[in-house]
C-alpha cells in the first residue's frame, strides 16, 4: 500500500491537524470548510479516502454525506498541529492490560456511589476503559489535573460511568487526571449503565434529555425529555428555584428508573391544546404513581370538559389554563405545573373549589397526594 507522499502528505497532515484540532473528529463538511486543502471536495476526498486506507482515520457514514464523520484512529507523530492525542491511553500512561475478561466493576443493577478515587483506583479504572470511548485530549487531562492540584475541584453530579460489563464509558478524562497529578478526589461513580450508553452520553454533538430519551428508543421522546428534567427538579426540590438540569448521565438513570414515564406521554399529548405537553406528561406520571385510574380520569375530564359543578377543581384548572393560552404574558412552567397539582389534590381529596391558589411565596412547592 502506497502512502502519500510529497504535496499530498503536506494536505493529509493538515487535515490531521484540523481533526485533531476538533477533538480527534469532525463531519466531512467542516473538513471542506477547515480550507486544509487548496481544492475541491474530490481532492479532500481522494486524502481522506488514503488516510483511511493507511489507517490513520476512520469513517463513520450517516445518511446525507456531509454529515459524514471521520475520526482520527492513531497519532501520528509526524503532525506538528495535532493537540489531541486519540491513540489511546498507553499514548499518556502506561497501563497494565487486565488478565481475563470479567471486569470487577461489572454490576446488574444500576447504582450510584459517593467514591474516593485515588491514583491507583484511578489506574485500576483505566484498564477496563471501554474501546468506543472518544480520542482522549491531553489538553484537556492537563487541564483537569490543574484544577485538581489548585483545589478547585468540586464534588458534581457528573459520574464517572460503567456500563454493566463493567467498562469506562463516562470519565476517562477525569480518571487520566488523578494518574497525572497523583492527587485523589472524591467523585459520582455509577455501575451498571445498559451497554450502548456511551454513545449517548458521550459522542457527538451535545444533546438535551429529548435526544437521549430518543436514543433510547423512546416514543415521544421531546415530551418525555421535559418531563424527565422536571422529574429531575421535583425529586430535588428545586422547582422553581432553578434551571439546572440534569447531566446526561442522570439522564439515562432517570430514564432508566422511570421507563414508564413514556406511557403517560400520550394523556400528555391529549390535552396540548391547555398545555405543554411535557408538563401534562410530567404531571400525569407523578400522580399515577398515587393512583393510575384517577390520573387518568383527571386528565379525561381536563380534555373533555366533563363537570359535576362549577366549583369542580377540574373544571376550574380547565378554565384557568384556558384563560392562561389567551395571554400574551406567559407564566413560568413551575407555576402552571404547582396549579395542576393543587387542583389534582382538591380532586383527590373531593373537595370544591372557587379558585386556584398558589404563588411563588408559599413556603414550599405542593406535593401531590
Amino acid at each position: 500500500m502506497q502512502a502519500t507522499t510529497g504535496k499530498s502528505n503536506g494536505e493529509a497532515e493538515r487535515i490531521l491537524g484540523y481533526l485533531a484540532r476538533k477533538g480527534g473528529q469532525a463531519t466531512r463538511n467542516r473538513v471542506l470548510a477547515s480550507k486544509a486543502v487548496k481544492g475541491n471536495a474530490d481532492r479532500y476526498d481522494a486524502i481522506l479516502e488514503q488516510l483511511i486506507k493507511e489507517g490513520k482515520v476512520v469513517c463513520e457514514t450517516q445518511t446525507e454525506k456531509k454529515n459524514w464523520i471521520y475520526r482520527v484512529s492513531c497519532l501520528d507523530t509526524s503532525v506538528p498541529e495535532q493537540r489531541a492525542k486519540p491513540a489511546g491511553l498507553d499514548s499518556i500512561i502506561e497501563i497494565e492490560q487486565p488478565v481475563g475478561n470479567r471486569s470487577p466493576y461489572a454490576r446488574k443493577n444500576i447504582t450510584t456511589e459517593l467514591m474516593e478515587i485515588t491514583p491507583d483506583i484511578a489506574q485500576d479504572m483505566l484498564r477496563y476503559n471501554g474501546a468506543g470511548n472518544r480520542p482522549i485530549r491531553t489538553s484537556h487531562v492537563a487541564d483537569l489535573a490543574r484544577a485538581i492540584k489548585q483545589g478547585e475541584w468540586r464534588i458534581t453530579n457528573n459520574a464517572i460511568a460503567f456500563d454493566v460489563e463493567g467498562q469506562v464509558i463516562d470519565g476517562q478524562h477525569r480518571l487520566l487526571a488523578v494518574v497525572r497529578c497523583q492527587i485523589s478526589i472524591m467523585s459520582q461513580v455509577t455501575f451498571g449503565l445498559p451497554r450502548g450508553t456511551f454513545m449517548v452520553i458521550d459522542r457527538g454533538k451535545a444533546r438535551d434529555a429529548g435526544d437521549i430519551a430518543g436514543l433510547l428508543g423512546m416514543r415521544y421522546y421531546k415530551n418525555v425529555g421535559t418531563a424527565i428534567k422536571l422529574l429531575y427538579q421535583f425529586e430535588r426540590g428545586t422547582i422553581g428555584k432553578s434551571n439546572a438540569g440534569p447531566s446526561n448521565t442522570e439522564v439515562v438513570l432517570l430514564l432508566v428508573a422511570n421507563r414508564d414515564i413514556e406511557f403517560s406521554a400520550p394523556v400528555g399529548r391529549s390535552v396540548s391544546f391547555l398545555l405543554s405537553c411535557g408538563i401534562a406528561t410530567f404531571c400525569h406520571y407523578i400522580f399515577a404513581k398515587k393512583s393510575k385510574e384517577d390520573a387518568d380520569n383527571f386528565f379525561e375530564s381536563l380534555r373533555t370538559g366533563d363537570k359535576s359543578s362549577a366549583y369542580d377543581p377540574v373544571w376550574v384548572l380547565r378554565e384557568r389554563l384556558l384563560r392562561e393560552k389567551a395571554n400574551r404574558a406567559k407564566l413560568p412552567r413551575h407555576e402552571i405545573v404547582a396549579w395542576v397539582i393543587v387542583a389534582w389534590n382538591h380532586y383527590r381529596a373531593d373537595r370544591q373549589i372557587k379558585c386556584l391558589r398558589w404563588s411563588q411565596s408559599s413556603k414550599s412547592f405542593p406535593e401531590p397526594i
